[in-house]
């Protein structure tokens, strides 16, 4: 593996992995959390007691039944390992839930639903011209 893309893989990890010792005492957005799940200060994440593979499977028995959820792998490398769940559902408050573990810690981060602002064509740039000299 190429020496740049260790880096972007760390680089992503620490980033998931940004310590946060703090509980948060704002509303979490709604979204069924595993037990043993503790907030950390930042709203959305989330520490959690289980294993990686445990959790997992926590949240495929919770979805099993019901439409509108789809799972990606992010990474499964030595020591990192990521997955994400994706809500197709509009109705929801999150857009997915990311489950990462590295060494021998979980966390859990539930990515909420934003609202994307909308774009239209005609706010392209112009595309450059050249100048004569």
């Amino acid at each position: 593996m190429s020496g740049t893309k260790l880096v972007t893989i760390w680089a992503f990890a620490g980033t998931l992995f940004a310590l946060m010792p703090t509980a948060s005492a704002e509303v979490p957005i709604k979204v069924p959390l595993a037990p043993g799940a503790t907030p950390l200060s930042e709203l959305g994440r989330y520490k959690v007691t289980r294993g990686f593979d445990d959790l997992v499977e926590y949240y495929k028995r919770q979805f099993k039944s019901e439409p509108g959820v789809r799972w990606y792998s992010i990474i499964n490398q030595p020591g990192l390992r990521a997955k994400h769940l994706a809500s197709l559902r509009k109705n929801t408050e999150w857009e997915g839930i990311n489950i990462y573990e590295r060494g021998n810690e979980v966390r859990l981060y539930v990515v909420p639903r934003g609202k994307r602002p909308v774009t239209s064509k005609s706010t392209k740039p112009a595309p450059a011209t050249k100048s004569a000299r």
